[in-house]
């Protein structure tokens, strides 16, 4: 019975790297007592319709006798302050303005605090009495507070939950991770993982107010999660979209090719044990003594980079490979990269990528270019660039391109501003390689009808049909 339920860890793992889950996932198969927790959510939720049920005729009755009193309370001292303030009016106009400002003040600390009194009793009431004594009465016979979504067939231990002001809030401890200057947001596996564990308590506690708090090394403060929030419901919403596609491949936790992340193996403790699945950023194999002709390397750069900037939807994918297999084929280039790579930093793109999606913010945003050195950006830029051309999951891209008509123009921006700086880097480092005599000549030709035009910049080639037409002279 047990074997169809899958605990909210497992996600975490999965996300992590689908062969990191798999070789944990014995680690996940200890399973709460589930009958036992279903049934105590069946008797609350009993409870909680029972409460709804009869709340209303209670409020109904002692309403309508409290709001008799309170008319004619305030009838009466409406009058009496009335008839003070005409009465002082004719002894004394000073006096009069006096009592009249005081009475305003008085006043208005006291609509101010009916106010905080009737917002306090109104939070409370929308927030279900039932709630801290259904919490109270689940962690004494539950203390870890393992909760089930029967919808799914998932359950967790949810961690720090505590009571705050009629909220329930969990606290995810990441104390140990830092978070990337370049994206400072939620990571998607916290978020993930998060926002399951607050549809936990929603549907085990019948509340809308709920909290969930992230702390990072880096941040003295929390990231903060309102369940309230139509943003936060956005979130959730994704996050159950895609729990229906990972349970289908939990599910059947059959022995298959699970292939690693790339960037995920550097801190995966497999990785060190002798991982066979292990994988990295590997290029073809060059001689690294071939001579080369500078000047048509670098021609034959100058188009890529012509060719990426012209990219289009259907065709950036291609037109980044034939960037990354011109690294890969050139000795020169290699060079390049490594004098790159000299200030080398290894960044997960992919999580960068899936972070950038589940929060809706774009993948190149203005935390990456405010946030961190040319040499950084140059090689985040790099690293992103082969990422996308080995494994780049056109579904999870489409989210930062928008609709048809416009994805063309975006996927243009996008890697025109990824792109620059590196482009800058590399063709500077080809034209410094450049004989000089060969660089600073630009020259034109004319072969018959061709016109060849070339710099160091690049090279046009362009035919045209030169002729001259002879005004016919009149035979006067």
């Amino acid at each position: 019975m047990n074997n169809n339920w899958i605990n909210i860890n497992e996600f975490s793992d999965y996300l992590f790297c689908p062969e990191y889950w798999w070789k944990r996932r014995e680690h996940h198969a200890v399973y709460p007592d589930i009958t036992g927790i279903k049934a105590r959510l069946n008797k609350r939720r009993e409870m909680n319709q029972q409460g709804k049920q009869q709340k209303p005729k209670v409020v109904k009755k002692k309403g309508r006798k409290k709001r008799k009193n309170k008319q004619s309370s305030i009838g009466q001292g409406f009058l009496f302050i009335s008839l003070l303030l005409v009465v002082m009016y004719f002894i004394s106009p000073t006096y009069f303005y006096m009592l009249l400002g005081l009475m305003l003040l008085l006043g208005g600390l006291v609509v101010w605090f009916k106010i905080k009194e009737r917002g306090i009793s109104v939070f409370n009431s929308s927030k279900n009495i039932h709630v801290s004594s259904f919490l109270r009465q689940e962690q004494k016979v539950n203390p870890t507070l393992n909760l089930v979504d029967p919808e799914f067939n998932i359950f967790g231990e949810v961690p720090g939950v505590k009571l705050r002001n009629g909220s329930l809030v969990i606290t995810l401890d990441r104390s140990d991770e830092q978070l990337p200057s370049y994206l400072p947001l939620i990571k998607k596996k916290d978020l993930f993982i998060l926002a399951l564990y607050m549809r936990l308590l929603n549907i085990n506690f019948f509340t809308n107010q709920i909290i969930g708090e992230v702390y990072y090394k880096n941040y003295t403060k929390p990231k903060v999660l309102r369940w309230e929030h139509q943003k936060t419901r956005q979130i959730v919403n994704n996050v159950v979209t895609e729990v229906k596609v990972l349970i289908k491949k939990i599910r059947p936790a059959s022995q298959k090719y699970f292939p690693a992340l790339f960037f995920r193996c550097a801190e995966c403790e497999f990785f060190r044990n002798g991982c066979q699945k292990r994988t990295q950023l590997k290029f073809q194999r060059v001689k690294q003594n071939r001579e080369e002709d500078i000047v048509e390397l670098h021609r034959n750069f100058l188009q890529i980079k012509s060719k990426i900037e012209k990219t289009s939807w259907e065709h950036w994918k291609n037109d980044i490979q034939d960037f990354a297999r011109f690294i890969s084929s050139s000795p020169t280039m290699q060079k390049v990269i490594n004098k790159i790579y000299r200030h080398k930093r290894n960044y997960d793109i992919e999580e960068a990528i899936e972070t950038s999606a589940i929060h809706g913010t774009g993948l190149y945003n203005e935390y990456m270019i405010t946030r961190r050195s040319r040499k950084e950006e140059i090689t985040f830029s790099y690293q992103l660039l082969m990422y996308l051309s080995i494994k780049a999951n056109k579904k999870t891209m489409a989210k930062f391109f928008g609709s048809d008509d416009v994805r063309d123009q975006k996927v243009r921006e996008f890697f025109d501003k990824v792109f620059r700086n590196l482009y800058f880097e590399i063709n500077n480092y080809l034209v410094s390689l450049i004989p000089e005599n060969v660089a600073q000549n630009n020259y034109i030709t004319f072969n018959n009808s061709m016109i060849n035009l070339a710099n160091d910049e690049g090279l046009i080639n362009a035919s045209m049909n030169i002729g001259v037409e002879q005004d016919e002279e009149d035979d006067d």
